[in-house]
């Protein structure tokens, strides 16, 4: 009963990945019937760029003897394609030896399509972030040519004043400043 209504796809592959047994969910996700998928090769299943990831990964679990996991995109023959994550381990006879293995096999797609979102996300914040950094910078040697500008400017205002203000007080004649018939200044 696990293996007839569980919930996840339980496949049963040869060393080279053809399928021996597979239960109703498994048969869903690869939108077939369980009986045209005994003996298929699995691989014929597996999107192009996906099937060296399975091929590494069944090497690699008959070498380790221990539970392997990875995700696979899956392709149908109507062209809709899903996300698939496998966990495998190899079955031992009594000799120790192995001549298959199984695999649990959960969709993933939403979680890909999120984590693919979430990238696609993060490489716009972070061209956003390049691009108010470059703003930044610009705004900040602009802000730094003003000060400098205005250091200089103070700088004459204080010399002319000193200039002035010598000239004024070593005259040998009177100075004054006259406004609407007042003296402001003398």
């Amino acid at each position: 009963d696990y293996f007839e209504f569980a919930p996840v796809g339980y496949f049963t592959f040869d060393q080279s990945g053809v399928i021996l047994n597979v239960n109703p969910t498994g048969a869903l996700l690869l939108d077939s019937d369980r009986d045209r998928l005994l003996h298929q090769s699995f691989p014929a299943y597996i999107a192009p760029e996906s099937r060296d990831i399975f091929q590494s990964h069944s090497r690699h679990l008959f070498k380790s003897r221990q539970k392997q996991t990875c995700d696979l995109k899956l392709i149908n023959g109507n062209g809709r394609s899903r996300w698939i994550q496998l966990e495998s381990a190899a079955v031992r006879n009594d000799n120790g030896n192995s001549g298959h293995f199984r695999t649990v096999i959960i969709e993933i797609t939403d979680r890909k399509l999120a984590e693919e979102s979430l990238r696609r996300d993060r490489k716009e914040l972070e061209q956003m972030v390049l691009e108010r950094t470059v703003e930044i910078k610009k705004t900040t040697e602009h802000l730094r040519a003003q000060i400098f500008e205005c250091e200089y400017t103070e700088a004459a205002l204080r010399e002319s004043e000193e200039k002035y203000s010598t000239l004024v007080e070593d005259a040998l004649i009177g100075v004054y400043i006259n406004r609407d018939g007042k003296i402001d200044f003398a």
